[in-house]
């Protein structure tokens, strides 16, 4: 594949001779028709294959309303490729059951932004409530009023259950957590829960995040 750039060809569409021109995104992009289209479904293609359906899958079941939590290029890509390309190493560990997510496995990805995975703390308690902190120094320094700490629940024994929770951060929130200190976050998962915590804004930025925690 190769991105052309030339007034004689512009917004070039269709095929010269083994060459297919395809305006994409405002690129012209020039791409060799293949000689020989095989399909030898060997082991590795089955494998990477079976991974994909696994994530696209869990993606259609439920990581679809992680989309504003994936920070991408504008233009150049979409949350969803995101969300296929840090997984795919894990996608022979997720398993779909009835259209509900089965099982997830540690380490997985749940969201990718500007901050990193330890930019947040959390900390579990009694009586359904958490606490967490802001150990980013920028991230501190950015946060804003209306901007959200989101929680994803993952539960072993009721799939079905899984479920995103989200607190929208007050003044005396922000106040908080810029002086270093914690503030507390209710939930309602059952016990035996993994939870996920990660910042989003509506400025579409967030921290990356990884199903490592308990509830």
């Amino acid at each position: 594949m190769a991105i052309v750039k030339s007034t004689a060809i512009g917004e070039a569409k269709n095929s010269l001779g083994q060459i297919t021109f395809q305006t994409v995104k405002g690129r012209t992009i020039a791409r060799q028709k293949p000689i020989h289209v095989a399909n030898p479904r060997t082991e590795a293609q089955m494998t990477q294959r079976e991974k994909l359906a696994n994530l696209v899958a869990a993606w259609r079941a439920f990581f679809f309303q992680t989309r504003p939590y994936w920070t991408v290029i504008k233009g150049r890509g979409s949350a969803y490729n995101e969300f296929v390309s840090k997984n795919m190493i894990y996608g022979d560990q997720v398993e779909v059951e009835d259209g509900h997510l089965g099982n997830v496995p540690f380490d997985f990805y749940c969201s990718s932004g500007k901050y990193g995975e330890t930019a947040l703390s959390w900390q579990p308690r009694l009586y359904n409530r958490g606490e967490v902190g802001i150990n980013d120094m920028q991230l501190r320094e950015e946060i804003r009023k209306g901007d959200q700490i989101n929680l994803i629940q993952f539960s072993s024994d009721t799939p079905t259950k899984t479920v995103i929770k989200t607190t929208i951060l007050t003044d005396q929130d922000i106040s908080t957590l810029k002086d270093g200190g914690i503030i507390e976050i209710e939930y309602d998962f059952p016990c035996d829960s993994i939870a996920v915590v990660y910042y989003s804004s509506a400025r579409r930025i967030s921290n990356t995040a990884r199903m490592t925690g308990d509830v």
